[in-house]
């Protein structure tokens, strides 16, 4: 007998008089609110209800808990969540602590792989998926930003199962996911792409069938099925080829091996190093996301402006090796896959931004900026808002105070935003986006080149919900209107309501919000999966803190719970976001949330303390410093030469000769002397503790230096401070989160 979940019935809430302009949800993630409308809302407030949609939550992480939240509080009671064998609800090894707080296990499924390992399978999962939903009266599907939410063959099964996708409908994943469409599109809008190929398995085809009457013959020898605009015989033969492909998909064969599409790969390779000496080259698989299925080649001819013949072909042959590693990293090396690989000019030096989008089908609306180069491995490591209205507040800062290479600086990245988000709406547009996407791009000083469209959610998209709110707007009331403050929110609604919503206002909320990702990795950087959190500390006020409900307590003991960094997905732990009325404050915010984060276990590293130093490295140089992708490898080089030099220091031995110093220094006065002596004696702890934290992490050295580094001259060896220097320490105790808290308990000061 299969198992239905019952509908449950919506909590009851207590129900207060709101104005007509009210707010339909409200998420703030600083005030818990009750996101149901007020039956004193408006007829048409009212008519955008969501609370008959019954999503099945197939996704894991922090943005599985956060859509149980959202939907919770916005009156959604019939919601459920799917489990790959992967996860487990077993307390103490949970890879899914957010069902501690569901309790009605009928809402909890399986499923083997989300989406298995060959086509076959996949095929399979997606059919369980479909029953699953169907057999417990669920009426939508949510893939958060999980691998499916960008699977168009997925999301089109869904919809032709009669469900909705809360998410983009499978024609615009079909546009704008597949990364060789999206580049096709772009450049139709009058959108900046990367020179480079896009039908490379195209030019494969037309290798071993080079005129339209050979494909033609391939087609009627194939009994493939292509519609009459590809016959048109004005069609460029590169677009039939292309036509000719996507049949071959759609019937499940290959029309090429994968060892010519490697020949050609490598091919175009040679002919896009001679056309560009001295640079790499990228290759994408056309889905994939999160850096996976890219690869470069070409280091060997780095900066060379004249190579040879011998070095090309040489730096070319790793191509197909290449191919076979992205194919099968994207699971796409299988009969009737669609094997494309887009071949890019790699841009070194490069800043990596991108635009947040949301459309119904009909308008799209651009809500700003991230810039995510803080990377390493193509992985984000800490991300920040990029807003006009930020940079034009830091425009004013920067002219107000004289400084005229920022300001020029901070204009021209004016331009590029304005130049992106205008490019990412008439994109949006065009591919008919009915959800939210990011728009990304690569920035060059003043140029920037669109990369790909990543059709879902992102991790990093409530970084824009801290700076913009959408407000909805009724055609023939404009003081009747509703406020979206949450992305996870907007998604549901044009799930439900997608052609009647109108196209919003975006609102500012805070200035500037920044995120951290907070990762199973030692301090270099390097994966330590396998440890157990055992304790971390509570939230402080204002953190904002997704970590997928590991913080939640065992809801029979109110204890904490040990959790597993099993590894079973990726390194991600938690993100830690904060806001603030501009960037500094939002970094400031940022670095007081990572001070005061405790976290112990067994056999447990993270990469709290990077982010720790990294953020007041940014504090204390420049917070609206421009670092690219390749920022974090030199800085971590520098933070290994600061652990090389702090090692070779002695904190005793410099105590100790602070001490002779001082006896020399009241060598006339005996008394002084003595009394010098034995306060150091009793006091040097206060002195030498918070010196060997800081020479014991490099990280956390860095982060101090970049503080203080204003506060003190080295001349001769000697440094001479400028402020006092019992101020300095005091600060330093702060810095250390050594610092007495009413709010902390002891044991989270004195572990520093």
């Amino acid at each position: 007998m299969k198992n239905r979940s019952r509908q449950l019935n919506p909590m009851e809430v207590e129900i207060k008089p709101m104005a007509k302009n009210n707010t339909l949800y409200s998420n703030n993630p600083l005030i818990h609110k009750d996101r149901r409308l007020s039956r004193s809302s408006s007829e048409w407030v009212r008519s955008f209800s969501c609370e008959d949609l019954k999503p099945l939550i197939v996704c894991r992480g922090p943005i599985r808990k956060e859509a149980m939240d959202v939907y919770g509080e916005m009156g959604i009671s019939h919601f459920g969540i799917l489990l790959s064998e992967k996860d487990s609800i077993v307390y103490p090894n949970a890879l899914s602590p957010e069902l501690r707080q569901l309790t009605d296990n009928r809402r909890v499924h399986r499923v083997p792989d989300y989406s298995g390992a060959s086509k076959e399978e996949r095929i399979e999962r997606i059919q369980q998926i479909i029953d699953t939903a169907k057999d417990n009266d669920y009426n939508a599907i949510f893939a958060g930003y999980g691998f499916m939410a960008e699977d168009d063959e997925f999301v089109a099964a869904i919809e032709d199962a009669g469900l909705k996708f809360i998410g983009p409908c499978s024609g615009t994943q079909r546009a704008a996911g597949k990364k060789d469409e999206a580049k096709r599109t772009a450049l139709q809008v009058d959108v900046s792409v990367t020179p480079g190929i896009d039908n490379v398995t195209a030019r494969t085809l037309l290798k071993k069938y080079p005129s339209r009457d050979e494909l033609l013959a391939l087609v009627k020898a194939q009994k493939l099925a292509i519609d009459k605009k590809s016959l048109d015989a004005k069609l460029p033969v590169e677009e039939l080829a292309d036509a000719v492909l996507f049949a071959s998909y759609d019937k499940g064969i290959d029309l090429f091996s994968i060892e010519e599409l490697c020949a050609q790969v490598e091919e175009e390779c040679t002919a896009m190093f001679k056309g560009y000496p001295g640079a790499r080259i990228r290759l994408k698989a056309i889905g994939g996301g999160g850096g996976k299925g890219q690869r470069i080649l070409g280091a060997s001819l780095l900066m060379t402006k004249n190579p040879s013949d011998r070095q090309i072909k040489e730096a070319a042959a790793d191509a197909p090796g290449l191919v076979r590693e992205i194919l099968n990293e994207v699971k796409t090396n299988g009969v009737g896959d669609n094997k494309n690989v887009l071949i890019e000019l790699n841009i070194e030096q490069t800043r990596h931004n991108e635009i947040q989008l949301l459309g119904n089908g009909q308008w799209a609306i651009a809500l700003g900026g991230r810039d995510c180069s803080l990377q390493m491995h193509e992985q984000k490591l800490l991300e920040i808002s990029v807003t006009q209205e930020g940079l034009a507040d830091e425009i004013a800062k920067a002219e107000k105070t004289g400084n005229k290479t920022q300001t020029e600086a901070l204009k021209s990245d004016l331009t590029v935003l304005k130049r992106m988000e205008e490019e990412s709406e008439r994109f949006g547009t065009a591919v008919g986006l009915d959800s939210a996407s990011t728009f990304e791009c690569i920035v060059d000083g003043d140029r920037h080149y669109f990369m790909e469209v990543n059709t879902r959610i992102q991790v990093e998209h409530r970084v824009t919900e801290l700076v913009y709110s959408l407000k909805f707007t009724n055609p023939e009331d404009k003081n009747d209107f509703f406020i979206v403050e949450s992305l996870v929110e907007a998604m549901a609604l044009l799930a439900r309501h997608k052609e009647r919503l109108p196209r919003p206002e975006r609102m500012t909320r805070f200035g500037a919000a920044a995120e951290a990702r907070l990762n199973a990795t030692d301090c270099s950087l390097s994966p330590s999966a396998g440890g157990y959190i055992r304790y971390w500390s509570k939230p402080i006020e204002g953190e904002i803190r997704d970590d997928q409900g590991i913080s939640i307590p065992n809801p029979d003991t109110g204890l904490f719970m040990r959790y597993h960094l099993a590894g079973a997905y990726d390194s991600n732990i938690a993100l830690l976001l904060t806001r603030g009325d501009d960037r500094a404050a939002s970094y400031d915010h940022l670095s007081t949330v990572l001070r005061c984060t405790v976290l112990r276990g067994s056999n447990l590293a993270t990469n709290l303390k990077f982010h720790y130093g990294l953020v007041n490295w940014f504090i204390g140089n420049n917070v609206m410093a421009k670092p690219t992708t390749r920022f974090v490898v030199p800085y971590l080089t520098l933070v290994g030469k600061l652990k090389e030099e702090s090692q070779r220091l002695d904190v005793i031995f410099a105590f100790l000769a602070m001490k002779k110093h001082y006896g020399k220094l009241y060598a006339a006065d005996a008394d002084a002397a003595k009394a010098a002596s034995a306060t150091l004696d009793r006091k040097g702890t206060l002195l030498t503790r918070p010196m060997e934290l800081l020479l014991n992490d490099p990280h956390l050295l860095s982060g101090w230096l970049s503080l203080n580094k204003k506060n003190f001259t080295i001349e001769n060896g000697q440094v001479s401070w400028l402020r006092n220097p019992l101020v300095i320490l005091e600060e330093t105790y702060e810095y250390l989160n050594m610092t007495w808290r009413k709010d902390a308990p002891s044991a989270e000061i004195m572990d520093s």
